[in-house]
This record gives C-alpha cells, structure tokens and sequence, in this order.
C-alpha cells in the first residue's frame, strides 16, 4: 500500500509542476504583451493638444439643426436659420448597379426658391460643406437617384471668447 500511495503522491506532485509551468508560461505570456503595448504606445508621439484662443479672438460653435436620411429625393421640415451660416455633414452609399448623384439644396420655406447648393455629386462618398445666406427659414430640398443618403445640418453661432 505503501508503493501505491507513493505512486499515487508522484503523480499528484507531477501533475501540479505541469499546472505552475504553465500558468507560469501564460502570465510570462501576458507580461511580454504587457511591455509591447507600453513600447508602442511610448514610441507614439503625444497628441496635440488644442491651443486655447486668446480672450476676445472670434470663434464659431457649430449647433445641430438636423439630421436626416433616407433614399431618392425627398424634403425636410422647415428650420430657422438665424445666422445663414450653415454646415452640412453629408455621407452617400450606392444602393445599386448604377452610379447615384446626390444634390442637396436650401430652398426658402417662405417663397421656396432655391437660395444655395450644399452638396452636388455623382457616386458613393462623404463630406462637408460650409454654405451662408441671410438669416430666413428654410427647408432642405434632396435630390437623389441610385443612392442611401444621411446628411446634417448645423448652424454656426459666431461670437468672441471669454
């Protein structure tokens, strides 16, 4: 019996050596990703950070007007553009075998007349573009073919920092 609980002890202490070599390896494992991570994030130059404007210099904060999506042509609600200064955000996937065009105009809500083209393109794509006019209310007007579209429109609130 003596032989046999001895046997027994063997393979207990043999297995456990197996385990600690390999949680050894697994946290030496660990360590090495560890220090990799911390080389490359020290070989990454610092971000820049941005330069508080002097008081008093003139800046613009872009305020959400709306957002909107859809597909082929289509037209919005009518906003209040109390600054003219607008900034549309726009993104365009195909939805087909054919190129699409996308044209996105600010139309007046009071006469509907056409006032400025934000965006006029052919294919997939995105982008940005800053437009202005008086301030008046307006409707966004979307002429689409052959094109998922999103766009935003922002107004740009201008005044001096503080």
């Amino acid at each position: 019996m003596s032989t046999a609980m001895a046997a027994r002890w063997r393979s207990i202490v043999r297995a456990s050596t197996r385990r600690s070599v390999l949680c050894q390896s697994a946290v030496a494992g660990l360590l090495a990703l560890a220090a990799a991570g911390c080389l490359v994030r020290a070989a990454t130059p610092p971000e820049e950070k941005a330069k508080p404007l002097p008081v008093g210099a003139e800046a613009v904060s872009w305020q959400p007007l709306g957002t909107w999506s859809g597909t082929g042509s289509s037209q919005s609600e009518s906003f209040i553009g109390n600054t003219g200064a607008f900034r549309v955000r726009w993104e365009a996937k195909a939805a087909g075998p054919q190129p699409g065009e996308l044209r996105i105009e600010l139309h007046s809500a009071v006469s509907g007349r056409p006032i400025v083209t934000a965006v006029d393109v052919r294919g997939a794509g995105k982008g940005e573009s800053i437009v202005s006019d008086d301030p008046r209310v307006y409707y966004v007007q979307v002429d689409s073919s052959n094109l998922d579209w999103r766009f935003t429109v922002e107004e740009g609130v201008f005044g001096a920092i503080k």
